[in-house]
Order: structure tokens, then C-alpha cells, then sequence
């Protein structure tokens, strides 16, 4: 049912992998135009901000079981590799639940093997995720549309913004146990988890709870809550970090009991999450306020993968 791609014996061009990328993209366009069989659904233009779906077509569904499927491996901190069998596995429930011709289940099904697929495909050969690149296809269709509109302005601002706050950090000094003169500066992003609490948040709302204004009152204690999670599941908890540390034989500059390194440097990432949260809401409320085109969930998910091709890892000390 899924089909595991070779690993390349060749490094594969950026180019080339763009190539691939926009293919399976131009695919999946292709069949949010075909109609399903037996639907009682009409065919709606508008789809998700952070999933791809068009009601009615053969992308009824669209990434949304795999985004679904996806988060929760992740904040349960388990291996995200089978994402693409569970995501299959919440499209049979999902189609189930939709009420439909047993047609359009089957239907359903098969198109979301397919996505499965090119999905481990473009894991291998392509540059971009399937469901990231149709997010900037729409979002993109939005920001043409509209440019040079108040709204859009305001996007850029935050866009702006985002990148601007997200290279603001504490910086630790480290120095070498046995080298005191070879030392390093540590840095703790403001921005500790970038958005990622934020845009999970966003996709479950999107998919489980559509109800925008109890999205709204739950958004900062659900962002605080995930954001807290994040480095247990990520590991770049304190502990982590001293670890890693110790394993290059750094310690902070005067200090030698690593308990009271873990310490310090908790209080910090607690800190730098707290100002994560308020930072996210802030700019979430901003683009709801302005009415953007494009949803602030949106605009962090498009900042957030841009910058993987310009950034290096957030915790790293050679970073």
C-alpha cells in the first residue's frame, strides 16, 4: 500500500527536487477539479489555511487526515515515520463519518494512498512537503489577488516581524573544560519553539473544532500549554541541552554543578516560552483584526519553512 523510496546514489539539484515538488503539486490541483462520484456535496472553491481540501472534488479530504494524524504523533512524542499509514487510517474514519455513497468512501480512500505515496516521494526527491506547498500555492493566489491592499500590507508587516523577532536570543557563555581560553556563546531564541505551537493549535482547531470564537478563548492557554510540551518532546529541555554540552566538554562560564545549570538554564527557556506565547497571540490577533487574506497560522507556517533553507538547527552549539 505504500511503496518506501530508495534512498538517491546521486545528490539530487535543488532544482530538480523544486521539479518534482511542483509536479506532484500540479497533480494533486488536478484532481481538487474532479468531481466525486455519488457526492451529495457541491464543489466549494475555499479550502483550509493549514490543510488542503476542496469540498466536493476528489480532495475532499485533501492532507487533512495527515495533518491530523501527523500532530498527534507528535505531541504524544512518538516516532512520526508511519504518519503516512495513520493518516490513511483517519481517512477511512473520516470518510466513514461523512455520511456519503459507499463510492465515495472508496474513493476517498484510494486518492489519500495516493497522496500517501507521493508524499514518501517527495520525503526522498522532493524540496518542499505536499501539504506545505499547496498552503503556498493558495496563499500565494491570495497575496496576488489582493496586493497591494491594506490587508496585504499588513501580512508583509508580519511576515516582517516574525522574521525580525525570531533572531532575537539569550546568549550564554560556555567555555571549555579543559581549554579556559576556548569559549562559545550559547543562544536561546525569544522564539524558543519558533511557531510551531501556534500552527499545531491552529490545525486542530481547523479539523476538530471550526468554531472560530471558541478558538479564540481557548488560543493562548492552548498555545502556552503546547509550547511548554514542546521541548519534552523535541528534546531541548535544560537537561538536554547540559548534555550536550557536557558531551563537547562546555559547561557555563563559572559554574561546574550541572544541577544548578539545569536550573538556570530552564528559568531561561520558561521565560523565553512565556514570551513565545505572548509574542504568537499578539501578532494571531493583529491579522484577525486586520481580516487578512491570509490567516496568521498561514503566515508563521510560510515564515517557518522559508527560513529552514536559510537557518541553521535552533539548538546546535555549533549553531
Amino acid at each position: 500500500m505504500l511503496y518506501e523510496f530508495d534512498t538517491p546514489v546521486r545528490k539530487i539539484p535543488m532544482r530538480e527536487r523544486h521539479f518534482h515538488t511542483a509536479t506532484v503539486v500540479l497533480g494533486a490541483m488536478i484532481l481538487s477539479h474532479i468531481p466525486l462520484l455519488n457526492s451529495l456535496f457541491e464543489v466549494e472553491a475555499s479550502s483550509g489555511a493549514l490543510t488542503f481540501f476542496i469540498r466536493g472534488t476528489m480532495m475532499h479530504l485533501g492532507t487533512q487526515p495527515f495533518a491530523l494524524a501527523n500532530m498527534g504523533l507528535m505531541l504524544t512524542g512518538q516516532d512520526e515515520k508511519q504518519s503516512k499509514l495513520y493518516g490513511i487510517g483517519m481517512t477511512v474514519v473520516m470518510a466513514l463519518m461523512q455520511e456519503q455513497h459507499w463510492t465515495c468512501t472508496l474513493q476517498l480512500v484510494g486518492i489519500s494512498i495516493l497522496l500517501a505515496n507521493a508524499m514518501n516521494y517527495l520525503d526522498v526527491y522532493g524540496s518542499i512537503s505536499l501539504s506545505t506547498a499547496l498552503i503556498f500555492l493558495n496563499a500565494s493566489e491570495r497575496f496576488v489577488k489582493e496586493f497591494m491592499t491594506y490587508p496585504t500590507l499588513v501580512v508583509v508587516a508580519i511576515i516582517i516581524a516574525v522574521v525580525w523577532i525570531d533572531q532575537l536570543a539569550v546568549t550564554i557563555p560556555l567555555t571549555h573544560t579543559r581549554r579556559r581560553s576556548q569559549t562559545i556563546s550559547m543562544r536561546l531564541p525569544i522564539m524558543y519553539n519558533s511557531t510551531t505551537a501556534l500552527i499545531l493549535y491552529s490545525t486542530c482547531t481547523e479539523i476538530c473544532f471550526p468554531n472560530e470564537i471558541i478558538a479564540s478563548v481557548a488560543l493562548v492557554p492552548a498555545v502556552y500549554i503546547i509550547n511548554l510540551q514542546l521541548p519534552n518532546i523535541q528534546k531541548h529541555t535544560a537537561k538536554d541541552l547540559v548534555r550536550e554540552w557536557a558531551g563537547e566538554n562546555y559547561i557555563i562560564r563559572g559554574w561546574h554543578s550541572k544541577q544548578r545549570m539545569v536550573k538556570y538554564v530552564q528559568g531561561l527557556i520558561d521565560r523565553n516560552i512565556w514570551w513565545n506565547t505572548i509574542i504568537l497571540c499578539g501578532l494571531w490577533a493583529i491579522s484577525t483584526a486586520c481580516r487578512t487574506s491570509i490567516t496568521a497560522s498561514t503566515i508563521f507556517l510560510l515564515t517557518s519553512t522559508a527560513k529552514q533553507y536559510v537557518n541553521q538547527p535552533m539548538i546546535s552549539l555549533r549553531g
